[in-house]
This record gives C-alpha cells, sequence and structure tokens, in this order.
C-alpha cells in the first residue's frame, strides 16, 4: 500500500523496549505523541509513539522488528521495501536494544 504525502498524516516510531517510561519518552520527543505497547510476531513488547506529521515535514515508521542485536536486517532490502511503500522515502536498520528495526523516513 502506498502511503500519499499528506500534511498531517500519522507516523510512528519505535523508542525501545515498552516500560512505564514509554509515555514520557514519546511525550518527550513529539508534542502531543500517543505511546502503546506494541507486541511484534515474536513477543517482543515495543514502546511504539505515534504522532502527526507537520506540513512539509518527515514521516518515520517502523516496517518491523527484522533481527536482534545488529543482525537479521539489511540496509539495502530495508531501503527497497520503504522505496516500494513510501515514494521519496529512506529506509535503513537502526539496533534499540535488544532488537533491530527497519525504520522508513520520508516526505510528508
Amino acid at each position: 500500500m502506498v502511503m500519499g504525502m499528506v500534511g498531517g498524516e500519522m507516523c510512528n516510531e519505535d523508542m525501545g523496549e515498552y516500560d512505564d517510561d514509554c509515555e514520557t519518552r514519546c511525550e518527550a520527543a513529539y508534542a502531543g505523541g500517543q505511546a502503546y505497547c506494541f507486541i511484534g510476531s515474536d513477543g517482543i513488547r515495543v514502546c511504539r509513539c505515534n504522532y502527526k506529521c507537520p506540513q512539509g515535514g518527515k514521516c518515520r515508521v517502523s516496517l518491523g522488528v527484522w533481527g536482534w542485536g545488529g543482525s537479521g536486517c539489511r540496509d539495502s532490502e530495508c531501503n527497497d521495501r520503504c522505496v516500494s511503500s513510501h515514494p521519496g522515502g529512506h529506509g535503513y536498520c537502526y539496533t534499540i536494544e535488544p532488537y533491530t528495526s527497519c525504520f522508513c523516513d520520508y516526505p510528508c
């Protein structure tokens, strides 16, 4: 599915393991952000922050957990998936211990 580049669309960012500070971290990073616990298919509890993308800004979405401790995610594959669903985007792997996610930044 291709997401439109419309100002104000919802973005999300994984902010590490889910814990009691999840909501505080989300609100500190993004005014008005809403945190929740996302549980991946492997059972990992992730602090995910939803926030509204400003007009003309960049949106970041997680394309999922792809591995553990820096393994299992290749930047080229992550970028290909990002570009196919978000034209003008850039995908990259990012490790937030203990897992590695594929993130996609794109204009909105």
